[in-house]
Protein backbone atom coordinates (compact mmCIF):
# COMPACT_ATOMS: atom_id res chain seq x y z
CA UNK A 1 0.00 0.00 0.00
CA UNK A 2 1.61 3.24 -1.10
CA UNK A 3 0.44 6.18 1.38
CA UNK A 4 -0.12 9.75 -0.39
CA UNK A 5 0.55 12.68 1.46
CA UNK A 6 -2.48 15.27 0.99
CA UNK A 7 -1.50 18.31 -1.28
CA UNK A 8 -1.58 21.14 0.44
CA UNK A 9 -3.74 24.28 -1.02
CA UNK A 10 -2.21 27.00 -3.42
CA UNK A 11 -0.57 29.48 -1.18
CA UNK A 12 -1.98 33.61 -2.35
CA UNK A 13 1.08 35.58 -1.17
CA UNK A 14 0.46 39.21 -0.68
CA UNK A 15 0.67 40.91 -4.08
CA UNK A 16 -1.62 38.47 -5.39
CA UNK A 17 -3.98 40.21 -2.66
CA UNK A 18 -3.02 43.36 -3.10
CA UNK A 19 -3.91 43.00 -7.00
CA UNK A 20 -7.48 41.59 -6.68
CA UNK A 21 -7.99 44.50 -3.95
CA UNK A 22 -7.06 46.85 -6.50
CA UNK A 23 -8.61 45.90 -9.41
CA UNK A 24 -12.01 45.37 -7.70
CA UNK A 25 -11.74 49.20 -7.18
CA UNK A 26 -12.57 49.36 -10.81
CA UNK A 27 -16.07 48.79 -10.02
CA UNK A 28 -16.74 49.74 -6.30
CA UNK A 29 -17.35 52.97 -5.75
CA UNK A 30 -15.08 54.97 -2.56
CA UNK A 31 -12.31 52.13 -2.98
CA UNK A 32 -9.05 53.82 -2.26
CA UNK A 33 -5.76 52.03 -2.85
CA UNK A 34 -4.02 49.60 0.52
CA UNK A 35 -0.86 51.40 1.92
CA UNK A 36 1.90 49.76 0.08
CA UNK A 37 5.61 50.77 0.16
CA UNK A 38 7.87 50.83 -3.20
CA UNK A 39 8.80 47.17 -3.61
CA UNK A 40 5.02 45.93 -3.09
CA UNK A 41 3.91 48.99 -6.26
CA UNK A 42 6.91 46.62 -8.26
CA UNK A 43 5.50 43.49 -7.21
CA UNK A 44 1.67 44.06 -8.21
CA UNK A 45 2.93 45.78 -11.21
CA UNK A 46 4.66 42.59 -12.05
CA UNK A 47 1.92 40.78 -11.24
CA UNK A 48 -0.40 42.59 -13.28
CA UNK A 49 1.62 42.54 -16.53
CA UNK A 50 2.02 38.54 -15.85
CA UNK A 51 -1.88 37.82 -15.61
CA UNK A 52 -2.89 40.32 -18.63
CA UNK A 53 -4.59 42.91 -16.66
CA UNK A 54 -1.88 46.02 -16.53
CA UNK A 55 -4.46 48.26 -18.69
CA UNK A 56 -7.54 47.41 -16.32
CA UNK A 57 -4.76 48.35 -13.08
CA UNK A 58 -3.61 51.20 -14.51
CA UNK A 59 -7.30 52.44 -15.65
CA UNK A 60 -7.98 51.75 -11.62
CA UNK A 61 -5.14 53.73 -10.82
CA UNK A 62 -5.47 57.01 -12.21
CA UNK A 63 -9.06 56.89 -10.55
CA UNK A 64 -7.94 56.27 -7.24
CA UNK A 65 -6.97 58.69 -4.41
CA UNK A 66 -3.79 58.37 -2.59
CA UNK A 67 -2.05 56.78 -5.38
CA UNK A 68 1.90 57.91 -5.17
CA UNK A 69 2.29 60.68 -8.56
CA UNK A 70 4.93 58.36 -10.31
CA UNK A 71 2.89 55.61 -10.36
CA UNK A 72 -0.17 57.54 -11.35
CA UNK A 73 2.23 58.95 -14.01
CA UNK A 74 3.09 55.36 -15.41
CA UNK A 75 -0.15 54.07 -15.42
CA UNK A 76 -1.67 57.49 -17.78
CA UNK A 77 2.06 56.41 -19.85
CA UNK A 78 0.26 52.58 -20.39
CA UNK A 79 -2.86 53.58 -20.90
CA UNK A 80 -1.69 55.87 -23.78
CA UNK A 81 0.26 53.44 -24.93
CA UNK A 82 -2.25 50.55 -24.75
CA UNK A 83 -4.84 52.85 -26.53
CA UNK A 84 -2.93 53.32 -29.65
CA UNK A 85 -2.07 49.28 -29.78
CA UNK A 86 -5.43 48.49 -28.82
CA UNK A 87 -6.88 50.78 -31.87
CA UNK A 88 -5.07 48.98 -33.72
CA UNK A 89 -5.93 45.77 -32.98
CA UNK A 90 -10.08 46.95 -33.19
CA UNK A 91 -9.27 48.07 -36.77
CA UNK A 92 -8.00 44.86 -37.86
CA UNK A 93 -10.84 42.77 -35.95
CA UNK A 94 -13.42 44.44 -37.70
CA UNK A 95 -11.74 44.74 -41.46
CA UNK A 96 -11.21 40.94 -40.68
CA UNK A 97 -14.59 40.71 -40.08
CA UNK A 98 -15.79 42.66 -42.63
CA UNK A 99 -13.73 40.86 -45.34
CA UNK A 100 -15.68 37.74 -44.51
CA UNK A 101 -19.03 39.24 -44.34
CA UNK A 102 -18.29 40.70 -47.79
CA UNK A 103 -17.69 36.69 -48.92
CA UNK A 104 -20.71 35.23 -47.61
CA UNK A 105 -18.86 34.30 -44.73
CA UNK A 106 -20.46 34.31 -41.35
CA UNK A 107 -18.20 34.76 -38.26
CA UNK A 108 -18.55 35.43 -34.36
CA UNK A 109 -15.32 37.29 -33.13
CA UNK A 110 -14.33 35.70 -29.98
CA UNK A 111 -11.48 36.49 -26.90
CA UNK A 112 -9.52 40.03 -28.53
CA UNK A 113 -11.07 42.82 -28.23
CA UNK A 114 -14.77 41.19 -27.83
CA UNK A 115 -13.80 39.92 -24.77
CA UNK A 116 -12.30 43.26 -23.58
CA UNK A 117 -15.28 44.71 -24.42
CA UNK A 118 -17.45 42.39 -22.22
CA UNK A 119 -15.30 41.79 -19.30
CA UNK A 120 -13.75 45.83 -18.89
CA UNK A 121 -16.21 47.32 -21.22
CA UNK A 122 -13.59 48.76 -23.46
CA UNK A 123 -12.04 46.89 -26.15
CA UNK A 124 -8.50 48.12 -25.78
CA UNK A 125 -7.18 48.11 -22.39
CA UNK A 126 -7.46 43.77 -22.55
CA UNK A 127 -3.69 42.26 -24.87
CA UNK A 128 -3.93 40.03 -27.15
CA UNK A 129 -1.31 39.42 -29.98
CA UNK A 130 -3.79 38.18 -32.40
CA UNK A 131 -7.33 38.00 -34.02
CA UNK A 132 -9.76 34.98 -33.00
CA UNK A 133 -12.69 34.33 -35.15
CA UNK A 134 -15.26 31.63 -35.29
CA UNK A 135 -16.46 30.29 -38.17
CA UNK A 136 -18.43 27.22 -39.28
CA UNK A 137 -16.62 24.18 -40.63
CA UNK A 138 -17.78 23.81 -44.04
CA UNK A 139 -16.38 27.43 -44.57
CA UNK A 140 -12.85 27.05 -43.45
CA UNK A 141 -11.25 26.71 -46.62
CA UNK A 142 -13.58 29.70 -47.83
CA UNK A 143 -12.22 31.72 -44.77
CA UNK A 144 -8.68 31.21 -45.19
CA UNK A 145 -8.96 32.08 -49.23
CA UNK A 146 -11.00 35.22 -48.25
CA UNK A 147 -8.62 36.13 -46.00
CA UNK A 148 -5.91 35.26 -48.53
CA UNK A 149 -7.23 37.85 -50.77
CA UNK A 150 -6.76 40.48 -48.10
CA UNK A 151 -2.79 39.80 -47.86
CA UNK A 152 -3.07 36.88 -45.21
CA UNK A 153 -1.33 33.74 -46.14
CA UNK A 154 -0.98 30.28 -44.41
CA UNK A 155 2.69 29.65 -42.68
CA UNK A 156 2.76 25.93 -44.13
CA UNK A 157 0.33 25.22 -47.23
CA UNK A 158 -0.06 21.51 -48.82
CA UNK A 159 -2.44 20.07 -51.21
CA UNK A 160 -6.45 20.70 -50.29
CA UNK A 161 -7.02 17.02 -49.17
CA UNK A 162 -3.83 17.64 -46.26
CA UNK A 163 -5.30 21.29 -45.74
CA UNK A 164 -8.82 20.23 -44.65
CA UNK A 165 -7.32 17.17 -42.44
CA UNK A 166 -5.56 19.68 -40.61
CA UNK A 167 -8.69 21.94 -40.20
CA UNK A 168 -10.41 18.85 -38.94
CA UNK A 169 -7.69 17.81 -36.33
CA UNK A 170 -7.02 21.03 -35.37
CA UNK A 171 -10.35 22.92 -35.68
CA UNK A 172 -8.19 25.95 -36.02
CA UNK A 173 -5.74 27.93 -38.92
CA UNK A 174 -3.03 30.95 -38.32
CA UNK A 175 -2.86 33.31 -41.16
CA UNK A 176 -0.40 36.25 -41.61
CA UNK A 177 0.32 39.43 -43.22
CA UNK A 178 3.38 41.86 -42.76
CA UNK A 179 2.40 44.93 -40.31
CA UNK A 180 -0.96 43.22 -38.54
CA UNK A 181 -1.70 41.00 -36.20
CA UNK A 182 -2.52 36.95 -37.19
CA UNK A 183 -5.81 35.94 -37.83
CA UNK A 184 -6.74 32.77 -36.23
CA UNK A 185 -9.88 31.26 -38.34
CA UNK A 186 -11.16 28.48 -35.48
CA UNK A 187 -14.07 26.43 -36.28
CA UNK A 188 -13.89 24.68 -32.58
CA UNK A 189 -12.15 25.51 -29.99
CA UNK A 190 -9.53 22.30 -29.02
CA UNK A 191 -7.98 19.83 -31.29
CA UNK A 192 -10.64 17.15 -32.22
CA UNK A 193 -7.91 14.58 -30.26
CA UNK A 194 -9.13 16.18 -27.26
CA UNK A 195 -12.50 14.41 -27.51
CA UNK A 196 -14.58 17.60 -26.08
CA UNK A 197 -17.92 17.52 -27.20
CA UNK A 198 -19.10 20.88 -27.77
CA UNK A 199 -22.77 21.90 -28.70
CA UNK A 200 -21.00 24.10 -31.27
CA UNK A 201 -24.84 24.38 -32.64
CA UNK A 202 -26.28 25.73 -29.53
CA UNK A 203 -22.44 28.10 -29.42
CA UNK A 204 -23.92 29.83 -32.75
CA UNK A 205 -27.64 30.06 -31.96
CA UNK A 206 -26.85 31.90 -28.74
CA UNK A 207 -24.46 34.57 -29.95
CA UNK A 208 -24.94 37.95 -29.00
CA UNK A 209 -24.30 41.48 -30.65
CA UNK A 210 -21.88 43.74 -28.88
CA UNK A 211 -20.90 47.22 -29.54
CA UNK A 212 -16.94 47.49 -30.50
CA UNK A 213 -15.94 51.13 -30.94
CA UNK A 214 -19.33 51.76 -32.19
CA UNK A 215 -20.03 48.98 -34.65
CA UNK A 216 -22.19 46.08 -33.68
CA UNK A 217 -20.03 42.71 -33.88
CA UNK A 218 -21.42 39.26 -33.17
CA UNK A 219 -19.19 36.97 -30.29
CA UNK A 220 -20.27 34.77 -28.16
CA UNK A 221 -23.10 34.57 -25.32
CA UNK A 222 -22.11 35.22 -22.08
CA UNK A 223 -22.66 31.81 -20.73
CA UNK A 224 -20.60 30.55 -23.61
CA UNK A 225 -17.32 32.81 -23.32
CA UNK A 226 -17.46 31.55 -19.54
Amino acid sequence: MIAVAPRSPARVNSSDLRLVELLRSDWEAGATAPAMSAQDWSDVVRKALHHGVAGLLCRTLVRLPDVPADIVEAARAYLAHARVDGAARVAQTLDTLDALTADGIPALAFKGVALATLAHADPVVRPSKDIDVLVRREDMAHAVTSLGTHGYRLGETFSARIMDACFTTYGQDILFADGRLPVEPHWTFAPTPFAIDLDLAGIWRRAITIDVADRRVRTLSIEDTL
